[in-house]
């Protein structure tokens, strides 16, 4: 099978069980508000066990089907295209960088695990903190769209060592 027909394939695949796990994921959200709202307080941890489910198999499905897992690390596309940013992550001034010690470990710990959704739960929280966290934000976020652990782990070592 060729490259191309590989890749559109897993793409194809990605999609077909994506789809799925992003509408149980924003059913169970709607759910959660509607018992909160209506004092149904018991149903709340059954619907955030089944989100959770439901947000692990969703990270378990970018983990399994990416083509970093599939293809190995150097004839990943992405990995390809990442390896000038990686290089240019010293630019970003991590002295500027004003991160609650207590968020630099949630983020190395998600990123230890890698459950891609807390590592963008963090990645939001470094977003809404504003200021000049915003470039290390966003650098994050492209990362962690390349599922590139590994250079948010290093990224995050750095900010844990200053």
């Amino acid at each position: 099978m060729d490259r191309e027909l590989f890749e559109a394939r897993l793409s194809a695949a990605r999609h077909d069980l994506r789809t799925p796990l992003n509408h149980i994921i924003g059913y169970c959200e709607i759910l959660i508000e509607n018992a909160e709202d209506r004092g149904s307080d018991e149903l709340v941890p059954d619907l955030t066990k089944v989100r959770s489910a439901g947000q692990q198999l969703l990270d378990l499905v970018g983990t399994l089907l990416s083509g970093d897992h599939l293809l190995g690390e150097a004839s990943s596309p992405l990995k390809q295209d990442l390896k000038p940013q990686a290089a240019a992550r010293a630019a970003i001034d991590l002295s500027t960088t004003t991160l609650s010690t207590e968020l630099l470990e949630r983020l190395h710990a998600a990123v230890d695990v890698h459950r891609v959704s807390k590592v963008r739960d963090c990645i939001e929280e470094i977003k809404s903190l504003g200021g000049d966290n915003a470039e290390l934000a966003s650098r994050l976020d492209e990362l962690c769209r390349a599922y590139d652990m590994e250079s948010i782990r290093s990224l995050v070592e750095e900010m844990r060592d200053e």
